[in-house]
């Protein structure tokens, strides 16, 4: 179960997430498009909402 602690992540964020990522908004899919390191780091910090805590991305953001 989820607790109020700040690492912890609302059980709907992941697929929110993957959801705009698969489907953005145009102006959104450009920029990821014209730079795909910038994709990479999104997808990576999707990823770390699988685990609630995102410290360390987001440190190396």
């Amino acid at each position: 179960m989820l607790g109020n602690t700040l690492g912890d992540v609302p059980r709907g964020s992941l697929t929110t997430s993957v959801y705009l990522m698969l489907y953005p908004k145009p102006a959104l899919a450009k920029v990821l498009l014209d730079n795909s390191e910038l994709l990479k780091q999104v997808w990576q910090a999707i990823d770390c909402l699988r685990y609630a805590t995102c410290a360390s991305i987001a440190h190396e953001l």
